[in-house]
């Protein structure tokens, strides 16, 4: 073989090769080029003694890449107690080459201990990743969150673990984001749906197949059942039927140190007087035992009231079961 059927035959088995290498090497290109991108093709030969062929000039459209990255931002498991309020976080990003609106669907395990009810996705709407139910959206299947090449959104899980679960019971929630435009393709990395792309072109599924799961597992560490063991009588009492508002400060102990995480919980106030409790995190050292906590509070009567110096004070009571959570505070 002369030296220019040399070169034509390494040309060839190169193209081939590139043919050959399929969909995993010819997606990191669609996910670097946006979609539609036009790219033009013009080979050169050089051989013999500075003899050039060039060939056509080939023109396509780079086609549409869609997949995703779906990740849970909690360590799992998550120690929780029972019963308690928890938030869970999990990060979407859209890794393909154009625009992509999002299916989220939760599902919990059927070889578990125990199921949570009422759950719901609320998407970061304002980017800050900290649940605000004011500001935050709940997700909307009709209404689909869309993301750019490299976008990413963090959804939120509130959750209520129910009362009453034994320790070490556990529950997996999984959330599985799917990109909506796939149908049948879904989870079939390489699929090809022709000409649904952005400006008609190609749509192709990426590495992940389009969709993906994350779970995270709940484990019951801890009883949070408030063994109510204390009560206060107010020194004076108020008017009956007036129940007060009761504010209570950080607990602290008689010399063991007040450097340990703990909660006032007061309950069944009345114009006599309240009940309290004080409870620690599991794995704490006890040192708020009845015996050993002091806790001031202040009860006042609700409403408007000024002090002979003209200080006004204004008490109440909200209900609420907003919660807030950010990463890395």
């Amino acid at each position: 073989m002369g030296t220019l059927g040399k070169i034509k035959a390494t040309v060839v088995t190169a193209i081939a090769a590139l043919l050959l290498s399929g969909v995993g090497a010819c997606l990191p290109v669609f996910a670097g080029t946006a979609a539609t991108t036009e790219i033009s093709n013009i080979a050169e030969l050089t051989y013999g003694n500075a003899q050039s062929q060039s060939s056509n000039n080939e023109t396509f459209d780079v086609q549409e890449l869609t997949d995703l990255e779906l990740v849970a931002l909690d360590s799992s498991p998550v120690n929780v107690a029972s019963p308690s309020a928890q938030l869970l976080s999990f990060e979407l990003t859209h890794t393909g080459n154009g625009q992509q609106s999002y299916e989220l669907l939760l599902s919990q395990s059927n070889s578990d201990d125990f199921d949570l009810s009422d759950l719901e996705l609320w998407l970061d709407s304002d980017g800050d990743g900290m649940f605000d139910d004011m500001v935050d959206s709940l997700y909307d299947p009709g209404n689909l969150p869309e993301l750019g090449p490299g976008e990413a959104l963090v959804i939120f899980v509130p959750l209520n673990v129910p009362a009453n679960q034994a320790l070490n019971d556990v529950a997996d929630i999984s959330l599985t984001a799917t990109a909506s435009d796939l149908g049948a393709e879904a989870g079939n990395p390489g699929g090809t749906i022709n000409g649904a792309g952005e400006g008609g072109t190609d749509l192709v599924v990426g590495t992940n197949g389009g969709q993906q799961t994350a779970t995270t597992q709940l484990l019951v560490s801890n009883s949070a059942a408030i063994e109510i063991d204390n009560s206060v009588t107010f020194q004076q009492s108020f008017p009956a039927g007036v129940t007060p508002v009761v504010l209570s400060l950080t607990p602290g102990t008689r010399g063991a140190g007040n450097d340990e995480p703990a909660a006032v919980h007061i309950q069944n106030v009345t114009n006599v007087g309240f009940e309290i409790a004080i409870v620690e995190p599991a794995g704490s050292d006890g040192r708020y035992e009845t015996n050993n906590a002091v806790v001031s509070y202040l009860a006042i009567e609700p409403g408007v009231h000024q002090f002979p110096n003209g200080d006004v004070i204004e008490s109440g009571t909200v209900t609420t079961s907003s919660l807030q959570r950010g990463n890395g505070v």
